[in-house]
């Protein structure tokens, strides 16, 4: 049976683990990247600056994927290939209003929500940076059916 949440003290010791995982995540409303709260051009500067040499992308260049609701955070997820390998990156938007972007190869070739459950643990913590922090007051749309827990 799939599940809906992983807790920490059930995840797989390592990232390769993630991929064992039977995961499906519930997608937020709309299931779209028009409602994230950052652009393409933000998510390609940051990109930039992290591996310049590396991400020499254009926006066409990133497919969004899905969103996901996991607690009381709320995701948006694309993937990208450069040199011969294949990304996820995503935005995350927490309930106190901070948002946050990782990236991370996809070297074990998770699915989306495997990657997920693996950013909503921390489990990719040395390729997380904070993309800026942003305030939104909590009746903002961003926050619409969002858990606050």
């Amino acid at each position: 049976m799939m599940a809906n949440f992983i807790e920490y003290e059930q995840m797989p010791e390592d990232t390769r683990g993630l991929a064992s995982l039977d995961i499906a995540l519930p997608r937020s409303e709309p299931d779209s990247e028009t409602s994230a709260p950052v652009s393409r051009a933000d998510i390609l500067r940051e990109l930039r600056l992290q591996e310049p040499a590396t991400f020499a992308l254009s926006e066409d260049d990133l497919s969004f994927v899905r969103t996901a609701v996991i607690q009381a955070k709320r995701y948006w997820l694309w993937q990208f290939a450069s040199n011969g390998k294949t990304y996820f990156v995503s935005v995350c938007l927490r309930s106190n209003g901070d948002v946050c972007f990782s990236y991370e190869e996809n070297y074990a070739n998770w699915t989306p929500d495997q990657f997920l459950i693996g950013d909503y643990h921390d489990f990719f913590y040395d390729r997380w940076r904070q993309l800026y922090t942003i305030r939104y007051p909590p009746d903002h749309p961003a926050f619409k059916d969002l858990p606050t827990s």
